[in-house]
């Protein structure tokens, strides 16, 4: 969605009332404007000037982002050419880039530097060797380069349609109108407006298309990495469980045992020999209620792993700050998703407890359950992070006892289809109870842990696993024939 601050002077009543795109806003408002202007008032006071059609920042973002991962350009360069850039001296910049990508040429601060000096155009930058370091000193996260270029593609397609706008505007404000030139003017433009719609489409198909020949060329494997079984990288994922059953400490628990690299793993949760980059963000518990809970965890955990904590691990107590990426009108915030970016990018496993809080939308509408979990998904992909959400299972599913199955979530059927994987934790039946010979009284205490659905296979590593719960809380791996000790690890 553009951003109106992109485009100063669009008159705010004519664009609230336009549907569809910023492009068609554009126009309309440039046409509305003339529309409403007094007879013999000159059109160039009220079009938008094309000099106002541009975001500086984006198109820095752009280039600072390639310069510090140039491998950026094999994705850039199907969305933007230079002429897309509106200042002369960033068309420069980013002209050369692909010169040298084209040439095999490595792309970094000295060798673009030293291109533009060789061919006597580094002068013609602002601040010269100056700006080049500027560019890459304001990037926040270069994963955000494709999204940043889309931008500036699409105020480049806005300025062309502007400038379609006045060419037919100034041929209007004639008071005598030659209607054979208008008549030619309008074929001509309506050819330049198909090609720019069909501009649009060739661009997004492309965008999606798929390399077949390089993959099958290609004899290096393709790397999938998982943080869990059957959990990828990239992927979005959802943890479901009843109110109460425990899903905040298993969360917390997790993100430790990831940490770690499995070295404190009180669940006994099929991890792997490697420390992972964990975020932890609680929207729902006061930030004392999660202090409780790390002491309380602190307490069984040996101090020798406590330095991997502190490197790899991060909690974001964000309870109270209206935190959401989709309001109730369906508008994003771009606030928040932005914040949410740079914590992904820093991380590869990003655990958001619990999804009700990151948005205003309707939980059993399934187009806004789509657009919420489309939202999270561009982040995943984006960042190279694994998402899981955690979120409230259905009271039928409690109290039909089907807490271990897919349906079990509450709200939109999108919210188990859309994840790629889905861990549920439900408290265990009376006649598990019975079966186990476990008090009745005890009941809350003891929870099961199941993989309902993972499209990326795993799901028998979750298999028959059953938690107990300690009086602070804290879930341990329950082994029926074991007696149970939780002493520090």
């Amino acid at each position: 969605m553009q951003n109106k601050k992109n485009i100063v002077g669009t008159p705010a009543a004519a664009t609230a009332k336009v549907p569809g795109s910023a492009l068609a806003q554009n126009a309309y408002c440039s046409l509305h404007t003339f529309a409403d202007s007094a007879p013999g008032q000159h059109i160039s006071n009220h079009l938008i000037s094309l000099s106002q059609v541009h975001n500086a920042e984006a198109e820095q973002a752009v280039l600072g982002a390639i310069l510090l991962r140039p491998s950026l350009l094999s994705k850039i360069n199907k969305i933007l050419a230079p002429g897309d850039f509106f200042f002369k001296h960033n068309k420069i910049v980013y002209s050369k880039m692909l010169e040298m990508y084209q040439s095999n040429i490595p792309i970094d601060l000295v060798s673009i530097a030293d291109v533009l000096t060789k061919e006597k155009l580094l002068s013609k930058l602002p601040g010269q060797n100056l700006y080049l370091v500027k560019l890459t000193d304001t990037i926040a996260a270069p994963s955000h380069a494709e999204h940043h270029a889309n931008i500036v593609r699409q105020l480049s397609l806005q300025r062309q349609i502007l400038q379609i706008s006045k060419r037919i505007s100034y041929a209007c404000s004639n008071p005598v109108v030659d209607l054979n030139n208008l008549h030619n003017i309008l074929d001509e433009t309506q050819e330049q407006i198909n090609n720019i719609r069909n501009t649009i489409i060739t661009d997004d198909a492309e965008n999606e298309k798929l390399d077949i020949q390089e993959i099958f060329t290609d004899e290096n494997p393709i790397e999938i990495k998982e943080v869990l079984p059957g959990i990828i990288q990239g992927t979005i994922n959802a943890l479901i469980a009843p109110g109460g059953v425990g899903k905040s400490f298993f969360a917390m628990e997790l993100g430790i045992g990831l940490a770690t690299g499995g070295a404190v793993n009180f669940m006994e949760l099929p991890l792997f020999n490697q420390q992972y980059k964990v975020a932890y963000i609680s929207l729902e518990d006061l930030v004392h209620v999660v202090q409780i809970r790390l002491k309380s965890l602190r307490s069984r955990i040996h101090p020798q792993y406590w330095q991997d904590i502190f490197d790899n691990y991060s909690i974001y107590s964000l309870t109270g700050k209206n935190a959401t990426i989709l309001d109730l009108q369906r508008e994003k915030n771009y606030k928040w998703i932005n914040k949410y970016y740079k914590i992904a990018e820093q991380h590869d496993f990003m655990i958001i407890d619990t999804l009700r809080r990151i948005h205003r939308a309707k939980e059993n509408d399934d187009a806004e359950m789509a657009e919420v979990l489309g939202i999270l998904e561009e982040i995943a992909e984006s960042c190279n992070c694994a998402i899981l959400f955690t979120h409230h299972a259905n009271k039928d599913s409690m109290r039909n006892k089907y807490g271990g199955e897919q349906y079990a979530a509450r709200g939109s059927s999108v919210l188990t289809d859309n994840v790629r994987g889905q861990i549920n934790l439900y408290w265990l039946s009376d006649s598990d109870m019975s079966e186990l010979k476990l008090d009745e009284e005890d009941k809350w205490r003891y929870i099961r842990v199941v993989a309902s659905k993972m499209n990326n296979i795993g799901q028998d590593w979750y298999h028959d696993i059953i938690l107990r719960r300690d009086d602070k809380g804290i879930l341990f791996r329950f082994h029926p024939t074991k007696k149970e000790d939780h002493n520090e690890l």
